[in-house]
């Protein structure tokens, strides 16, 4: 995944500043395709500004030019910078593994909190399942595509629908295979390729691809 790619630009999992950096790259990513997350990671190892301190030292206005390109900067920079803030006046400049401290840091919701604790726990603490499924709204829509919650469902009851039946030692891991198949779904090129490959599927699996297609329609301009 691309994502593999960016976290490369991290220091080792052994570094006092990797859960930091992972903290960090989750939240530039959102709302942003991960092959844009690593130009922008890049630009902040360059800058040297890689821990809870310096991005903290950093004006909002370098760190709006840092990630400018990937959409909202200017609010993205605040968070940015007010979760450093907090990580150093109320964790001593370290990212707590709590997700209930987790979520009282500025800029960091369900979401972020969720999958930033199982990335570092699947290095730290390999074995240890996730809390909860990490939902938000194109995760749950291919939940209502697959069928697996009713289409009315809110993003919270599609993800308790279906944890009731999922391993809790996936949980961690679905916001990320499903969010990289919904960027597949709506990329063009790659629609057409899915689509090519249906002669080659069976009754089933062309059935929950019509409904994966149709759940990500492309609208035209």
């Amino acid at each position: 995944m691309e994502r593999d790619t960016w976290v490369n630009w991290f220091d080792a999992p052994d570094s006092k500043d990797w859960p930091f950096q992972i903290l960090q790259g989750m939240m530039i990513t959102q709302k942003v395709k991960d092959s844009k997350v690593g130009e922008v990671i890049k630009k902040f190892r360059e800058a040297g500004i890689m821990n809870a301190r310096s991005l903290y030292a950093a004006s909002q206005e370098q760190i709006a030019k840092l990630i400018f390109g990937v959409g909202i900067q200017n609010e993205k920079a605040r968070y940015l910078k007010g979760m450093a803030r907090d990580i150093i006046e109320k964790h001593g400049g370290k990212v707590s593994l709590n997700y209930k401290k987790l979520l009282k840091i500025k800029g960091v919701g369900p979401k972020i909190g969720k999958i930033t604790l199982h990335t570092i726990n699947q290095v730290k603490n390999p074995g240890l399942p996730a809390e909860e499924i990490a939902i938000d709204s194109h995760v749950a829509r291919m939940f209502k595509a697959l069928g697996w919650t009713p289409e009315k469902s809110s993003d919270n009851k599609a993800g308790k629908d279906v944890e009731k039946w999922m391993s809790p030692m996936e949980w961690g891991d679905v916001n990320t295979i499903y969010g990289a198949l919904g960027q597949i779904l709506r990329d063009g090129k790659a629609r057409k390729v899915l689509i090519q490959l249906k002669d080659t599927m069976s009754v089933g699996e062309k059935k929950v691809l019509d409904s994966l297609l149709k759940a990500y329609t492309i609208k035209r301009k």
